[in-house]
């Protein structure tokens, strides 16, 4: 059986699943970026204590951590904020690999490294379509970060509700 599949197996068996309305609800503007009654795991609930991505999508072949960002563009030019999603990549890593060991699944660092992990960034459309310059500041994110993590990620990747709705079949 493949490790994806040993994965799924726990995460199903030990945390929670929310639908998307709740996964991506922010607390400031008390909306969500996407209304759904579909569900997917709750991965805040792996692990409270550190800064990890919303959810987690466990396919057969690769693994998908997404956070969801429903933020104006202003935000985004602030170096805090850009720092908190940096230490999100990591820390989701970091969790992942001590909750997979913790609940016995014992896998190296190497072992999961060698696994197909992408981490995306999803923002509310609505919010940014006024700031066209995002997109590339969004696409040197992308580059960098895909770059810099490469030994833990395949892909970091940024992109709209509505592009993630269509790609996850929400």
């Amino acid at each position: 059986m493949s490790k994806h599949i040993l994965i799924k197996d726990i995460f199903e068996d030990k945390i929670q699943k929310q639908t998307y309305t709740e996964l991506c609800f922010e607390e400031t503007s008390k909306k969500s970026m996407i209304v759904s009654s579909k569900t997917n795991f709750k991965y805040d609930d792996v692990c409270n204590s550190l800064k990890t991505s919303d959810t987690i999508f466990l396919f057969d072949k690769q693994i998908d951590f997404v956070e969801f960002k429903d933020v104006n563009s202003d935000r985004l030019g602030n170096r805090k904020f850009i720092s908190e999603l940096r230490l999100k990549v990591i820390e989701s890593y970091v969790t992942l690999y001590n909750f997979l060991n913790d609940n016995s699944l014992e896998i190296s660092k190497d072992e999961l490294s060698e696994l197909t992990l992408n981490y995306y960034f999803v923002f509310n459309r609505e919010k940014l379509l006024s700031k066209p310059t995002l997109l590339n500041a969004f696409s040197a994110l992308q580059g960098k970060w895909t770059k810099h993590y490469s030994r833990f990620y395949k892909n970091i990747s940024f992109m709209d509700n509505e592009t993630f709705i269509k790609k996850y079949k929400i």
